[in-house]
């Protein structure tokens, strides 16, 4: 049985759906991903570096699920309702633990239930950008992951980034369709008699 890593696995979706692509921010239930291919001068083809924030669960999916259960809505109405904000407040924690208690703190403050939202959105898209610090950014960005699917996480990293996403209806399938990819590779390589 082949094994095949996960950022191996988006890498390979991404450069399928996406051959441009320079930058990957993956977010899923419980980690954040990023990935950035640069070329090596050496041999001229791309190598990915990635960085992962695996530690805890801020800025991932789990931090928004956190935050939806807080404020009693649906997680998939969390981004159109985020969409609806006319001034983000500030979200200080960085511990999916604790965002409890700061969502029902500013809204015990009498925050609207939209501020608070967007200002989650826009905590865990200043935190993706510090971990596209650690390796840099480019050229396009294209972003994978269930979280992908939310409209709200999509605008607030784009104006961290000040760029538009390249984001499909297969982004958050990703992974699965980069092993999927790895898969056909490995059976029709068996096949080439040698």
């Amino acid at each position: 049985a082949k094994f095949v890593q996960e950022v191996n696995a988006v890498s390979l979706a991404v450069e399928k759906l996406y051959p441009e692509c320079g930058s990957v921010i993956e977010l899923g239930g419980q980690d954040a991903k990023i990935i950035v291919f640069k070329e090596d001068p050496e041999t001229g083809k791309k190598k990915k570096l990635p960085s992962m924030n695996d530690k805890c669960a801020a800025g991932t999916g789990r931090f928004l699920g956190a935050s939806a259960a807080a404020l009693d809505i649906p997680l998939n109405d969390l981004g159109d309702t985020a969409l609806e904000s006319e001034k983000g407040v500030q979200i200080s924690t960085t511990c999916t633990v604790f965002a409890e208690s700061e969502v029902l703190a500013w809204l015990g403050k009498g925050k609207k239930v939209q501020d608070i939202l967007w200002g989650v959105h826009e905590s865990i898209a200043k935190r993706s950008m510090g971990l596209m610090r650690r390796v840099g950014i480019e050229g396009e960005v294209t972003f994978t992951g269930g979280v992908s699917r939310n409209p709200a996480m999509v605008k607030a990293l784009e104006d961290v980034l000040e760029q538009k996403l390249n984001i499909s209806d297969e982004c958050h399938f990703a992974g699965a369709l980069g092993a999927a990819l790895f898969a056909m590779d490995h059976i029709q390589a068996s096949r080439i008699p040698h």
